[in-house]
């Protein structure tokens, strides 16, 4: 075990950092029994599993030598699940990063923060392949993200899977390929997207979630093929006046883990809501699709 060294020369953060984030940040919006939460440090269901995030995060600190490797930019120390292996070396020294966090947690948190901190350190290793097809762009945005992720040791989630309510359709073409997260416009800010994703398993201990392909596409499906993130909280700007909005179109969505949360959350709304001009529905899969369609 070995101390790390000080706070100027370690980018990778202390389980302290992290809580301090969460408890900073009041503007969450987090759906368990009924109850709406907007500081998961004030649930005690949800307490523990921040504090056990916490606890990784320390990790990474009393086993320095192991976890914590110079970053190729300016020097200083950052996880090195972030770091993009160059050798046979660099992914062994990765395993062994990776091997004192599960033990830390017994094995039972798969979605800790190491989990992304590896795929977008592999997206951004390969970024000649986001590059084909005229995507130049989006592969300078995966390489600068990653640096982001890695510089600033981001709690990350992903939301990758789409709802399915019809077994014997792709995701794309469930309800007329409405249901999946697909892009309908753009701006000189970046994209407008409509539809939904699921399965955010570490979402609320996350600063950030991202989105990006989970299934086959085909061609025709160019809409669905989208990557981005965007930060957990988001003040979603209010529409000015009611010219712009089209009638019928979805102003809001939350993503939940399971069918019943999902419909839990989508009748806690109604009642909420019932003197207010709001419609709500709640969509997921597995099971018949003709009463979400009423």
């Amino acid at each position: 075990m070995a101390a790390t060294e000080t706070s100027s020369n370690v980018a990778a953060r202390t389980g302290a950092q992290f809580l301090e984030g969460l408890r900073n940040d009041r503007d969450r919006e987090i759906w368990i029994g009924g109850e709406c939460v907007t500081n998961p440090l004030d649930h005690e269901l949800l307490r523990p599993g921040a504090e056990a995030v916490a606890r990784v995060y320390d990790t990474q600190h009393e086993h320095a030598e192991v976890c914590l490797a110079p970053n190729p930019d300016d020097g200083k120390l950052v996880n090195r699940t972030h770091l993009i292996p160059r050798s046979r070396e660099d992914l062994m020294k990765r395993r062994a990063s990776m091997e004192i966090i599960a033990a830390a947690t017994g094995g039972m948190m798969g979605r800790v923060p190491d989990y992304l901190n590896v795929t977008f350190a592999c997206f951004a290793g390969a970024s000649e392949v986001w590059a084909r097809r005229g995507n130049e762009r989006g592969a300078e945005n995966i390489v600068n993200y990653q640096r982001l992720m890695r510089d600033q040791d981001l709690s990350t989630t992903h939301a990758i899977m789409n709802p399915v309510a019809d077994r014997s359709k792709s995701e794309t073409e469930q309800l007329g390929g409405e249901i999946a997260l697909h892009k309908v416009g753009e701006t000189s800010e970046g994209i407008i997207v409509r539809g939904a994703r699921m399965l955010a398993t570490l979402a609320p201990f996350s600063d950030e979630i991202s989105v990006y392909p989970g299934s086959d596409l085909k061609p025709g499906d160019e809409a669905y093929a989208l990557a981005f993130a965007i930060p957990m909280v988001v003040r979603l700007a209010q529409t000015v006046g009611t010219a712009s909005r089209k009638p019928g179109r979805p102003t809001g969505m939350i993503l939940a883990p399971t069918r019943e949360l999902a419909i839990q959350v989508c009748e806690n709304i109604q009642k909420y809501s019932q003197f207010l001009p709001l419609k709500t529905l709640a969509v997921y899969g597995g099971a018949n699709m003709n009463p979400q369609r009423k």
